[in-house]
């Protein structure tokens, strides 16, 4: 199967990294030397995920296609793309977080994979750079986007397309705790026809894409160190059972297994309180 992603070629000139680091919210970091647990089914997240791997262990399956995560390769994964991730091997693993503005707020639905070469350099300066790691990753992840077809990025004008994105972001200001029936309320839809509408763009449900909104949510406080209960009320679930099912059914691992691996993150969360 081809690679559906387009070559990389520049646009470099119509913007630099350094007009860019006030364009990009991040939001977590980190290098796990030994990533040994990850199991994503159907993940879905609001915000830009992005992965290295120094070796092969990895892969990420969306629709039809199935990327290999390899030290060849930096993996982007843009948001609300439904994505299934898998270990096969333990492997050192970077990972970042993050969100963008303008021109990078309306990106394709698509795994994208990056030639590593040219970021090596990069890459290496924010695992190890100390007090500055935040800037030399934020640095990274602009030149990363900047290599990117600016096609990619093109807004979608179309009717339907401009009413998922509204309940796109209605759904992110309320931080996944809202009904199927209030958003097609705020949407001037019957609550039938907008969940239609959703599930043909998105590729799931109202109800699982606000679920993982609501995961992906208490991702954020558990790496804050909240504890399990106050984190399953911060996100809307009747209790820290509940709660730890549905992480678990969302990542493989428990949430208190998932909040020490990932515990020694390079940098904080910028967002202080995500609830």
């Amino acid at each position: 199967m081809s690679n559906p992603v387009e070559k990389t070629k520049g646009w470099r000139n119509l913007y630099s990294a350094d007009s860019l680091l006030t364009e990009i919210v991040l939001l977590n970091a980190g290098f796990i030397p030994d990533l040994s647990s990850w199991n994503a089914l159907n993940c879905m997240q609001n915000f830009w995920v992005m992965w290295y791997c120094f070796r092969p262990g990895c892969s990420c399956i969306s629709g039809d296609y199935c990327c290999e995560l390899t030290p060849e390769k930096i993996v982007l994964i843009p948001p609300n793309t439904v994505y299934t991730g898998r270990l096969h091997r333990p492997t050192p693993h970077f990972y970042a977080w993050f969100e963008t503005k303008a021109p990078f707020d309306s990106p394709g639905r698509k795994i994208l994979e990056i030639p590593a070469g040219p970021f090596l350099g990069q890459l290496h300066r924010a695992i190890v750079s100390g007090k500055r790691k935040k800037v030399c990753l934020i640095n990274l992840i602009s030149s990363v986007l900047l290599s990117i077809p600016e096609t990619f990025f093109q807004k979608r004008f179309a009717v339907r397309l401009k009413v998922i994105e509204q309940a796109l972001s209605f759904i992110a200001e309320q931080r996944g705790n809202v009904s199927n029936g209030r958003i097609a309320e705020e949407l001037h839809l019957s609550s039938t026809r907008f969940s239609h509408l959703f599930k043909e763009e998105v590729g799931v449900s109202p109800r699982q894409y606000c679920l993982q909104t609501r995961l992906s949510n208490s991702e954020q406080l558990l790496l804050l160190g909240w504890p399990m209960g106050t984190v399953a009320e911060a996100c809307g679930f009747s209790d820290r059972y509940h709660f730890s099912k549905a992480f678990k059914k969302y990542c493989g691992i428990s949430p208190g297994k998932w909040q020490k691996q990932f515990s020694n993150r390079s940098v904080p969360p910028e967002r202080e309180d995500p609830s």
